[in-house]
């Protein structure tokens, strides 16, 4: 019963808990005031009571002095006011009320059966002052009852009185105590929580033990406070984490995207210097696999795709996802760049990529119109050599071979042997002008947007209506496959073949054929064919030092570079077999590969 009190003391509200104690502390002081002023109360009439039994007293001995028998009238009259004095209401309620009724009735007994019947006769004075001092005697019994009983009720509020101070002592303590236990210690252990959440530490908690009032409740809430504090103040930290570690791979990527447009830059197009980008992509980008497929526009500059995976792709067993990306402009598609991951790739991933990918579609588009802008200027140049020659010595050539043929109608004077002189030069003259139109031929011709296939079709379709008879094509080199200063040499090769066999061979069936091997990986080879059904190469034209057309074929094979081998028999027919790789070089390292290539040039007989 006692621990459920306590229990229930706990858990009462802390206002309840101060109202209580206020409660008792002001019941304790009333209690302690009321009785002490009952007490009071009791005592007050005391005091006048006895005076008043010593007024009888005093009016006991007045009527012995009316004792004589002159003074008897008097002796009554004194008499009378004795009795009306012991029987008052007053006098007999005070006597009642504070218990006095035995010495009383011992008096008014003696008073009524003796004293005054005795005060009244005319007995002696010495019997009506023993009847009086026997009177007085119990007057004074009364008398130190009263005063005894006055005695005891100041005792009686003196013990009350330290009673209740020392009850209020007590009780304050206990007060105290319990304002100290439930007020101010857990208020300094609030004060301490709130300092150490001030300076950021939220492992403080309040101990509420098995209490429930304001104090528990507000540390309760302040431990609730605390906890939501250090979690929210843990989220920002790791919000503050991530952003931090989202910013480090934001300038990771804005240096990547820098390095890879200085490297654009820089570099030219070439298979290491992607490398090197292409790995670096994957791994910041967490990729397992990169690669690039070129287009039709770059094959004479990547004729192979670029493929780059990491070590654990290698071994790896899940399945992988895969996205393509197009590496193109509005005008060009230069390939695809395709990725695989094993996860999805998130959005500030893609964008590196994205943007990577639009670098390098600049980077190409910028190489190509590079290329053909270098293209313009070497056919521009080339056009104004061809002016300069048709312009110069075109002309003078025409001029000479004129001239001689003039001298030679007006040679009937000339010896044989200078006959024989002029008939030389005038050869040398022809051989002389025959190459230059060649020569202009050569430089006045263009690649119309660097289309190889479409200038081969013209020339097959040109050569058509000469020859009278459709010549056999076979291509199956891929678009933009060769590379343009490759494929000025190709058509003037297949021009000079054909103005051959239409000037020479007297050929009914003519095949060109382009082929490509797909096969060797490490140095691809193009292949070109022309053959016919001519009269072959004449005994007087085996040796190509004779024959201009062969020479002009072997020196762009040479260019190329390339090999070259001529099969002809008579009156069977001559094919021509030149064999090339389409690798992207420039033309400084087309010189030097030159000097080291040997035309494999073979006439059957």
């Amino acid at each position: 019963m006692f621990i459920d009190r306590f229990q229930a003391w706990c858990q009462c509200s802390f206002v309840k808990k101060i109202s209580i104690i206020i409660v008792a502390f002001s019941l304790l002081s009333t209690t302690g005031m009321i009785i002490s002023a009952q007490t009071s109360k009791s005592i007050q009439g005391n005091a006048h009571m006895i005076n008043r039994v010593g007024a009888m007293r005093m009016q006991s001995y007045r009527i012995l002095a009316f004792s004589e028998p002159a003074s008897r009238n008097q002796a009554r009259a004194e008499v009378q006011r004795l009795q009306a004095a012991l029987t008052a209401p007053t006098f007999t309620t005070f006597i009642a009320d504070e218990h006095f009724v035995e010495a009383y009735d011992a008096i008014l007994q003696l008073w009524q059966s003796d004293t005054k019947n005795i005060l009244l006769s005319s007995a002696d004075s010495t019997q009506k002052r023993q009847a009086v001092e026997a009177l007085i005697a119990k007057l004074n019994v009364l008398i130190s009852q009263i005063d005894q009983h006055t005695e005891n009720n100041i005792r009686a509020i003196a013990t009350t009185q330290h009673v209740f101070f020392l009850l209020t002592l007590v009780f304050l303590f206990l007060a105290f105590s319990a304002l100290h236990k439930h007020l101010f210690t857990p208020w300094r252990a609030l004060l301490h929580i709130a300092n150490a959440v001030r300076e950021g530490d939220f492992n403080q908690r309040f101990q509420s033990r098995y209490d429930r009032d304001e104090m528990a409740v507000l540390g309760n809430a302040l431990n609730d406070m605390s906890s939501q504090l250090k979690q929210t103040y843990d989220d920002l930290e790791q919000r503050v984490h991530t952003k931090t570690q989202e910013l480090e791979r934001q300038n990771q990527y804005l240096d990547f995207l820098y390095r890879s447009g200085r490297s654009f830059n820089r570099h030219r197009l070439s298979v290491d210097a992607l490398a090197s980008l292409f790995n670096e992509l994957m791994l910041i980008t967490n990729l397992q696999r990169v690669t690039f497929y070129p287009g039709e526009h770059l094959r004479y500059v990547l004729d192979k795709k670029m493929d780059y995976q990491s070590a654990t792709c290698q071994h790896a067993t899940l399945s992988l996802m895969t996205q393509s990306w197009p590496v193109s402009d509005d005008s060009r598609e230069y390939g695809r760049l395709e990725t695989m991951s094993a996860h999805a790739i998130p959005t500030a991933q893609k964008q590196l990529i994205a943007t990577f990918c639009d670098s390098f579609t600049q980077y190409l588009g910028a190489f190509i119109q590079e290329q053909q802008t270098h293209q313009l200027l070497v056919l521009e140049e080339r056009q104004t050599i061809a002016r300069e020659l048709h312009d110069s010595i075109a002309q003078s050539l025409s001029f000479l071979k004129i001239k001689s043929g003039i001298l030679r109608i007006q040679s009937d004077n000339l010896t044989p042997l200078q006959h024989q002189l002029l008939e030389e030069i005038s050869q040398e003259i022809t051989s002389a002008y025959h190459q230059l139109r060649e020569l202009l031929v050569t430089f006045r011709l263009k690649l119309d947007e660097g289309c190889l296939a479409n200038a081969i079709q013209n020339t097959i379709t040109e050569y058509n209506e000469k020859l009278g008879f459709a010549i056999n094509l076979r291509n199956e080199w891929p678009e933009h496959g060769i590379q343009p200063q490759q494929a000025i040499h190709i058509l003037h090769i297949i021009r000079e073949a054909l103005s051959n066999i239409y000037k020479h061979s007297g050929a009914t069936e003519v095949m060109v054929s382009l082929r490509y091997d797909r096969e060797t990986q490490r140095d691809k080879q193009c292949t070109l064919t022309i053959s016919d059904n001519g009269v072959g190469i004449s005994q007087h034209h085996q040796a190509r030092g004779h024959h201009y057309g062969l020479t002009i074929i072997a020196d762009r094979v040479n260019a190329l570079p390339g090999q070259l081998n001529i099969d002809s028999q008579e009156q069977q027919g001559t094919r021509l077999l030149i064999r090339f790789s389409p690798s992207h070089k420039d033309e400084y390292e087309y010189s030097k590969c030159s000097e080291n290539i040997t035309i494999d040039c073979h006439v059957s007989r």
